[in-house]
């Protein structure tokens, strides 16, 4: 993450996450196939990172998380993406505050995101 404000997002659906060697199992986007496929996961000094493409105008490297339950992405990439339009004031739902892994608590404004590839 770079430095600065971050914000939070709640993706619609579940991520279906685990490490097995170098691949993530990835869901069919059609809830009822059940087939599935490899995505190679980049091995980062202990955390697994994986190129996503978000709302379908940027791509970044996301540190896959199994623990979390939403996305944080950089102010950067919130202001790219409204830039693009594929985010609007009536996607933000408000602030939470999160507590990170120091213990920390840090307010975040939250929004929708529309899609995340893997």
């Amino acid at each position: 993450m770079s430095a600065g404000k971050n914000f939070s997002s709640n993706v619609p659906g579940q991520a279906d996450w685990s490490v097995a060697g170098t691949t993530a199992p990835v869901p069919s986007r059609d809830s009822t196939v059940t087939t599935r496929e490899s995505i190679p996961l980049e091995n980062d000094g202990g955390t697994y990172r994986v190129p996503v493409v978000i709302n379908g105008v940027i791509t970044l490297k996301f540190t896959v998380d199994s623990g979390a339950s939403d996305v944080s992405i950089p102010s950067d990439v919130v202001s790219t993406l409204m830039r693009a339009g594929t985010i609007t004031g009536a996607d933000f739902l408000g602030t939470q505050t999160y507590v990170l892994a120091d213990g920390s608590r840090v307010p975040s404004q939250m929004f929708r995101i529309r899609s995340l590839k893997v």
